[in-house]
């Protein structure tokens, strides 16, 4: 979506002199040297860092991983016994969960022949351990119990289930609470770990630990790192090297032996398989995964990564509840922002607003309007709630203060949920409220390469490949280039909403701009280029990012 940039927020690089040096010792384009200058990579001493940068060893990078203490004692359990016996996988209903299930499950498989997996229903049971669901296992002959992506906070409840004679085992990357002791075998680099472990999300946790144990053959691992990569992608973690190496290893394998379900899928999408990257992947395939948690139950996602019999139904479920929930989430984020900017409130709350898509709802209004926001709605006789913070603000701090009140609440920095009784809604509304008006906002700075559309080919673009993926902590390069005053546009699409900028003989393509190309005193424009690929034919577009004006 296009935006205004003032200049005081723009800062416009050159490419010096020294990008010439990376090129020539790295062998790489012109652009991807300008861009590594860019990024800090400017000097005679970054050059082994930029050589590594650009080609990320997995296997050396594995090796710096630390996962915590918890993750020797799980390695000892899982290779302690011959057999699990009958094993339930217990997840949960987002991406990253929904991947960790997956992969356990197919790591389990090696070790018995009755694994079967059990997530929670979102409107119903919420995130998290439910103890009834733990009272029944043994009942129904469970005898090893593996928790991925939660369980860090639920220690009590897991050693009852450990009392009954039920091994259990648990991979979770959420922040531990003070008050309630983890589980004894536990694995989560958020407690004793390292930095590269405390950056992964579940599903690469999971991933790596098998990796660093050799709890499967190496090859096998890679051909599951396509769960890993999604996670990483949908759970917005950071990619640092580690992260990057896993995404591409990831992203690798789905283009040359993706899984049949994902196929399915991707082809259902209008992709090309062979031909899916990190976007693709962030705004097409992620949401129709989520979706099938976030509206109704998420084992028709598991089901499709598994490539179940039903798989090919299971697809059409995922796309259908994706078109639901995009209407839903712009019906509903219209109608917040309208009542935010009458109220002025950052904690709204809507008696009939479905929970299960208010995370994705907040998340975009956070971010298109820069503020901090609290999104909630009644559920199962208490107020399930989520809260989004953009940069400057932390998530977990300000729950953190509101913990007493709270049934329960988990997250990431900028993004976390929680639940609230009814009777105690209205102090912890009032309260949010106040804290949410303390948060800093911090508008961050829009680092851009002096370079003009006209001058980037697809083959250069191409080469670009070699710092990607894209994502959190690694952003998809930004060009700019200054107005000259002879800019055309015109209409694109039918809603009258999007705009064909043309600049020079040059198409830019700016999603919802019509306002902001209005504009008067407009001195530049932010873009980034991005690969199309229609019938096995491969085309460069320009996005426009940002409009550039005065301050």
């Amino acid at each position: 979506m296009s935006s205004f940039c003032e200049t005081s927020r723009l800062r416009v690089c050159t490419p010096g002199a020294f990008s010439r040096t990376l090129k020539q010792d790295l062998h790489c384009s012109p652009l991807v040297a300008a861009l590594l200058e860019m990024r800090g990579f400017d000097s005679e001493t970054e050059i082994d860092r930029a050589r590594t940068w650009i080609s990320p060893s997995l296997e050396l990078l594995m090796g710096d991983v630390d996962l915590g203490t918890g993750a020797l004692v799980a390695k000892e359990e899982w290779l302690s016994a011959a057999s699990f016996g009958n094993v339930v996988v217990y997840g949960d209903y987002d991406v990253d969960g929904i991947s960790a299930t997956v992969l356990a499950v197919e790591l389990a498989r090696a070790k018995s022949r009755e694994v079967r997996y059990f997530i929670p229903e979102r409107h119903s049971e919420g995130y998290g351990i439910h103890q009834r669901v733990i009272a029944s296992l043994a009942d129904m002959g469970c005898n090893t119990l593996l928790v991925v992506d939660c369980g860090t906070k639920d220690g009590i409840v897991l050693e009852e289930a450990s009392r009954q004679g039920i091994r259990v085992i648990v991979f979770d990357h959420h922040t531990p609470d003070n008050e309630t002791r983890p589980y004894r075998v536990t694995v989560n680099p958020q407690i004793d770990g390292n930095l590269s472990g405390r950056r992964l999300c579940a599903a690469s946790l999971l991933w790596a630990w098998a990796w660093l144990f050799d709890i499967a053959p190496r090859e096998r691992l890679r051909t599951l790192s396509d769960l890993a990569a999604m996670a990483t992608i949908a759970d917005c973690m950071p990619l640092d090297l580690l992260n990057r190496a896993i995404v591409r290893e990831g992203i690798r394998k789905m283009n040359r032996a993706p899984r049949p379900g994902i196929t399915r899928l991707v082809r259902r999408l209008g992709l090309e398989p062979g031909n899916v990257n990190e976007e693709h992947l962030a705004m097409k395939v992620i949401p129709c995964l989520n979706a099938a948690g976030r509206l109704e139950c998420a084992d028709t996602a598991v089901n499709v990564m598994l490539g179940v019999p039903t798989m090919e139904r299971d697809v059409e479920t995922l796309v259908e509840l994706n078109r639901k929930r995009q209407t839903i989430s712009t019906r509903l984020a219209r109608e917040i922002g309208i009542q935010r900017e009458k109220d002025g409130a950052r904690v709204l709350y809507g008696e009939d607003w479905p929970v299960g898509v208010l995370s994705g709802v907040a998340s975009r209004l956070c971010n298109e309007k820069s503020t901090p926001i609290v999104l909630a709605a009644p559920t199962n006789g208490s107020v399930r709630g989520t809260l989004r913070v953009p940069e400057g603000g932390n998530a977990m701090e300000i729950l953190d203060t509101v913990s007493a009140d709270l049934l329960a609440w988990g997250g990431h920095r900028y993004a976390a949920g929680f639940s609230v009784s009814c009777q105690r809604w209205t102090s912890v509304r009032e309260r949010l409220e106040e804290l949410l008006g303390t948060v800093r906002i911090e508008l961050p700075e829009v680092a851009a390469l002096a370079w003009r559309p006209g001058d980037i080919t697809l083959e250069e673009w191409e080469s670009v490949d070699c710092i990607a993926p894209f994502g959190m902590g690694n952003p998809c390069p930004l060009f700019f280039f200054e107005a000259r005053g002879d800019e055309r546009t015109s209409p694109l699409g039918k809603t009258g909403e999007h705009v064909r900028l043309d600049a020079g003989g040059v198409v830019l393509l700016a999603f919802n701009g019509v306002a902001l190309l209005e504009r008067d005193g407009v001195c530049g424009y932010v873009f980034h280029p991005r690969i199309d690929t229609w019938r096995g034919t491969r085309r460069i577009q320009f996005i426009l990012d940002h409009v550039v004006i005065e301050n």
